[in-house]
């Protein structure tokens, strides 16, 4: 924007007209020259910024070497492990129900931050 100030009313403006449109995905993998991150049960977004296509993907990762397959070598996640501070928490900060919270925390593996974003980015 080559430093000009935008008014506020043409922020708004800009932000109503941005269309933010939820993609139903399963895994996205992100390759570089040496390595696979791939990122499971993703919240997945795209908008259209200035003819540009922009993702924000929000979700946990692992990384692996490039080229590597199968299922990653990472153990199951342990809903057991869940505490029920950790979801009343999640729940609370996301303004959600225990039961998203909760599901958020095991797409999220337990990170409580992740599961914070992924339940906000559904809104």
């Amino acid at each position: 924007m080559s430093g000009r100030r935008v008014s506020p009313r043409n922020m708004r403006r800009m932000m109503k007209n941005l269309k933010v449109e939820e993609i139903d995905a399963e895994e996205v993998i992100i390759r570089t020259r040496t390595e696979e991150i791939v990122i499971s049960n993703p919240t997945v977004n795209l908008t259209n910024m200035q003819g540009v296509d922009v993702f924000q993907i929000v979700g946990s990762y692992i990384k692996r070497p490039k080229g590597s397959t199968g299922e990653s070598s990472e153990p199951p996640f342990d809903i057991s492990s869940l505490k029920e501070s950790d979801i009343k928490l999640v729940a609370k900060n996301a303004k959600t129900t225990l039961d998203e919270a909760k599901d958020a925390l095991i797409k999220t593996r337990g990170d409580l931050a992740a599961a914070v974003m992924l339940l906000r980015s559904k809104k």
